[in-house]
């Protein structure tokens, strides 16, 4: 009996130091794409509502498409991907967004969402013939939360033109000038005209 606790006790510290190393192994860039989105999602709550920094919750997911989104009252979620192919002028503005939604109350209705298809950018369809416009938010919330996201952006020293070549790179190779996206633009155009 005492050869079987001993093998027994062998076997479950074994399994637990496995299980303990395995993750930290291959979850490594997780782990830094996870702090970087919260580093972008704290620079501008600091900057905006100071009162609230901590609050706000990164979320990192794995998955082929582009996608940026909310959910819940703190949420505010990535994938991986998209993170990665974000320079930090865009990353914050990206979280800027996000977080406007969130400030705006647009997640108790709908989950707000931006998708870049990376392969097939302004084709209308994903691979799997999906349709590749956002149907979390509608048009107008979309520009609302582009219009908060402005203010968010101007409070910690970036430059809106940047924001706008954001929404610009977004539109990359989209060829129906009626896209949401296209909208955007154009409103985000009109507030840097009005001075807003």
């Amino acid at each position: 009996m005492e050869w079987f606790l001993r093998g027994f006790g062998i076997f479950i510290l074994t399994l637990f130091l496995g299980a303990c190393q395995y993750p930290r192994a291959i979850c490594l860039d997780c782990e830094k794409s996870l702090n970087l989105w919260q580093e972008s999602i704290d620079t501008i709550a600091l900057s905006n509502f100071p009162d609230e920094l901590g609050y706000y919750k990164a979320v990192i997911w794995q998955d082929r498409i582009d996608n940026a989104w909310v959910t819940r009252g703190r949420e505010v979620n990535v994938t991986e991907s998209f993170l990665k192919k974000l320079n930090p002028t865009f990353r914050l503005s990206v979280a800027a967004h996000e977080l406007a939604h969130l400030k705006l109350n647009h997640y108790y209705s709908r989950i707000g969402i931006i998708i870049v298809d990376s392969d097939n950018i302004g084709a209308g369809e994903f691979s799997d013939g999906s349709n590749m416009t956002p149907k979390g938010f509608g048009e107008d919330q979309e520009i609302e939360a582009d219009r908060l996201a402005l203010k968010y952006i101007r409070k910690i020293g970036i430059n809106p033109a940047h924001y706008l070549e954001m929404l610009k790179w977004f539109a990359a190779g989209n060829e129906n000038p009626e896209a949401e996206i296209s909208k955007r633009i154009n409103s985000f155009k009109a507030l840097l005209i009005a001075g807003t």
